[in-house]
């Protein structure tokens, strides 16, 4: 499994995302296999265009070193149109 940064740097280069923004350790508490867990985790924001999603996620799912990790898409209601 590669790092977030490997993972951002290769979905860039394959035209899966146009931005990827990398936040500080934060701290996840969830239910895990019937547990309340607690881990260390950093946040990825991913900008891509709707018709990237599939390919993105099959990628993302492929090289993360969770099982089940979060993907998640959020509607923008506005945004710059050069941006």
């Amino acid at each position: 499994h590669v790092s977030a940064e490997a993972a951002a740097i290769r979905f860039t280069e394959l035209g899966l995302v146009a931005c990827v923004n990398i936040t500080a350790l934060a701290t996840s508490i969830y239910i895990w296999q019937g547990k309340v867990t607690q881990a260390a985790e950093v946040i990825v924001f991913m900008k891509t265009h709707q018709s990237k999603l599939a390919e993105l996620e099959k990628a993302l799912l492929a090289s993360h070193p969770y099982d089940n990790p979060e993907f998640i898409v959020l509607p923008i209601s506005y945004g710059a149109q050069k941006y």
